[in-house]
């Protein structure tokens, strides 16, 4: 990432696209949340209604219009997967994989090997290991076993990383932590530098996966934490460390241009198909890196470096799907456990109810409120919205030589949604433009979701992304996913329903570990830190997880925004952070900032 998580977008006078903000985990087997989100109540005379002296409701005739037509989509969807691609929804076995009348999710020529996860993956191809080394492989140190890993010296440079100065170095770990002897890859670990000198250091990650970490060391300024040192690294799998590699520019390209909410055979067809070819060529181009990306994998690298850097604790800072790796560090090694501070927290709970397209719907609502009380025009405003983006998907905006379709304009808002409201006059000029005809900032914006550059040349975000994610956590197939689909487009009629089944890894080439329960017994207390305004990681996902992990506090930010620690939005988190960092303080149960 580019800039510290939660800081708000500029405002120029040609809207651009914000700063991509610290990632999100996707909504998968894993993100299970135990309560429902519930929406704030909106003005009068937002988009939702409002109610007459005797308790009706008020509805002007574009809002009649767009309820109707939301209701026929969502009938459509519903009737679309009961008789073709649903088939046993009543009653028969939920992990069976569709009938032969939907794509086929395997792709052509492989033949799966029945495993004991197969119950829980039906629709994992297993696929030959491929003779394959990406960047980053290396031999592994002289020795044997683990040893050899934690008796390696640290070289480090100076450097510059985003144009700050600080320490770099290559730290080696094995491929396989079970396997130490075998193969071994790299990481790149950025240092910056503290004002005390005595060694005393903060690791930071700012979420994903698929982001890298060195960057945010270099940006992030904790408030009163000047002392330490700030050391980031790339996780393995991901920009300067050993990369997992896909395909990338046209490919990527014809990927997320595919209609994410697809309405016919033709369209699952393809979309399917899509996901079990980029799935097969990260499969040629990585090899047996995929299996040994998970999280769990990180974490063992993240405790190596503790070691190396000579922390008798891991003190440590992560945002949003860093959380996670904060959560299971803590899990995995809870006597090694400094301070933890864990801001936008994602789900480690054991519940589906909550999804991340329901955060997206609340935070637009929220928006679409603050439209009505800001005279935004009519046609930036929820129900007229939802009209236009049904309307993309039958008739693309030509932007230049590439098209915003419906998907990429969903996208393109959800991007905006990801900063507090500082960002809401821009998303409704960037909205103005695309309704007048040109959507070239919005197609920027989808762009920067997934780190496109202007030239058509795509980072590894998305591959790092989809291959730490499938790993991660199983999933139960096309089937279920698309039960799923259909639970979402009810809580979330306009995200829910476009933003379409979670289809990333029900064709990935490599099957999944359990997911572990985690609770951080025995570790030292944690602070976990949610907004209640996020749209990204919902709430609700921070309740759950100070619940879970048994020494966890939780803080509550009451505001909009995604990561908004350090940011610059509450003087009332720094404060806290800053007290558990220095004097070992522990906030009290029921803390609220704003």
């Amino acid at each position: 990432m580019t800039t510290p998580p939660g800081t708000p977008p500029p405002r120029p006078p040609d809207p651009q696209p914000p700063p991509r903000p610290a990632h999100r985990r996707p909504t998968d087997a894993r993100s299970r949340p135990q309560v429902r989100l519930r929406a704030r109540s909106t003005p009068p005379d937002s988009a939702a209604g409002s109610r007459g002296r005797f308790g009706r409701i008020k509805l002007t005739p574009n809002q009649i219009v767009s309820l109707i037509f939301g209701l026929l989509a969502l009938v459509a969807i519903v009737a679309y997967i009961v008789l073709h691609l649903v088939p046993d929804l009543a009653g028969d076995d939920p992990t069976t994989p569709p009938t032969a009348t939907a794509p086929s999710p395997t792709p052509s020529g492989a033949t799966p090997t029945p495993t004991v996860a197969d119950v829980d993956q039906p629709d994992r191809p297993a696929l030959a290991v491929p003779d394959v080394r990406p960047p980053g492989f290396v031999d592994p140190p002289p020795g044997m076993g683990r040893a050899r890993y934690e008796r390696q010296t640290v070289a480090w440079r100076d450097c510059r990383v985003e144009e700050v100065a600080g320490l770099c170095a290559q730290v080696v770990v094995p491929l396989d932590w079970a396997a130490p002897d075998r193969q071994a890859i790299t990481l790149a670990v950025f240092r910056r530098l503290g004002q005390s000198g005595d060694g005393s250091v903060i690791f930071v990650n700012p979420g994903g996966p698929g982001a890298g970490g060195r960057s945010l060391a270099a940006l992030l300024h904790p408030p009163g934490l000047e002392a330490y040192d700030l050391v980031g690294w790339d996780p393995r799998g991901v920009g300067e460390s050993t990369p997992v590699v896909c395909p990338g520019g046209a490919v990527l390209d014809g990927l997320l241009g595919l209609d994410a909410s697809p309405d016919d055979d033709a369209e699952w067809r393809a979309l399917l198909q899509a996901r079990a070819d980029f799935g097969r060529a990260c499969w040629e181009m990585s090899g047996e890196l995929l299996e040994h990306v998970s999280t769990a994998d990180t974490v063992a690298d993240l405790d190596l470096l503790r070691q190396l850097l000579v922390q008798d604790r891991l003190n440590y800072i992560g945002f949003s799907y860093g959380t996670y790796i904060g959560a299971m560090y803590a899990d995995r090694f809870p006597q090694s456990v400094g301070h933890l501070v864990l801001d936008s927290a994602v789900d480690i709970s054991d519940d589906d109810s909550v999804r991340q397209s329901a955060g997206f719907e609340l935070t637009f609502d929220q928006y679409d409120a603050w439209c009505a009380s800001s005279g935004c025009p009519a046609e930036v405003r929820k129900d007229s919205l939802t009209l236009w983006l049904d309307q993309l998907d039958q008739a693309p905006l030509a932007v230049g030589q590439r098209w915003l379709t419906q998907s990429l304009a969903t996208i393109g808002v959800a991007q905006y949604l990801y900063y507090d409201q500082s960002a809401w006059p821009q998303l409704t000029e960037v909205l103005g433009r695309a309704r007048a005809g040109d959507g070239a900032a919005l197609l920027r914006a989808a762009d920067r979701l997934w780190d496109r550059s202007p030239d058509g040349s795509y980072s590894g975000l998305l591959a790092g992304f989809t291959a730490v994610s499938c790993l991660d956590a199983p999933d139960r197939g096309v089937t279920s996913a698309l039960r799923d689909w259909i639970r979402a487009s009810q809580d979330a009629p306009l995200f829910g329903r476009l933003m379409g089944p979670d289809l990333d890894c029900v064709t990935w080439p490599v099957r999944a570990p359990l997911t572990p329960h985690l609770t951080g017994l025995g570790s030292a207390p944690i602070v976990v830190i949610g907004s209640t305004g996020d749209s990204a990681t919902p709430y609700i996902h921070a309740v759950t997880m100070a619940d879970q992990l048994q020494s966890a506090v939780l803080v509550t930010y009451d505001g909009p925004g995604h990561a908004n620690y350090a940011s610059g939005h509450s003087q009332c988190l720094n404060q806290v952070v800053r007290d558990y960092f220095l004097s070992d303080a522990l906030p009290q149960p029921g803390t609220r900032c704003s």
